[in-house]
């Protein structure tokens, strides 16, 4: 439902295909960032469907995915997802996340709340705002403590 959520989706399956990586969504799975919902939505969808080789966590919720993938126990699972938190990093230390895509929240936060003085403070010029774009940051085990 989260329009950044479904945008990763959408970039992931484009550069499948841009790579011509065979692949089949199996099922897409909302867990509202509950690690509640994401532990019985992903145990429900690797028992209904034993063959998923992948799990791609787009949102929060990733203590949750994580559980269910120990759980599971099948380490033919490829799973991946987003931002260093707390559950993400020991997942990734674990091998049971193989890495995340985090994006500098902090200088994005700093920099929403910076434009927005700017436009309250008349700073900003009408239809000559400059894009910001932070850089991607892609964190497996040997780099989780950079």
């Amino acid at each position: 439902n989260m329009l950044g959520h479904n945008l990763r989706i959408k970039g992931f399956e484009d550069e499948l295909k841009n790579q011509k990586v065979p692949y089949q969504i199996i099922s897409i799975v909302e867990s509202f960032d509950s690690d509640i919902r994401a532990q019985q939505v992903t145990s429900e969808a690797l028992k209904k469907y034993p063959f998923i080789n992948c799990v791609y966590i787009t949102g929060g919720a990733v203590q949750g995915v994580g559980s269910a993938l120990i759980a599971h126990d099948d380490p033919k699972i490829f799973a991946m997802g987003f931002d260093e938190l707390y559950a993400t990093k020991q997942l990734v230390s674990e091998g049971i996340i193989k890495f995340v895509i985090c994006q500098q929240p902090r200088r994005q936060g700093y920099h929403a709340v910076k434009r927005a003085y700017q436009a309250v403070a008349g700073q900003i010029i009408e239809g000559n705002v400059q894009d910001f774009i932070t850089d991607t940051i892609i964190k497996i085990k040997p780099n989780l403590g950079r």
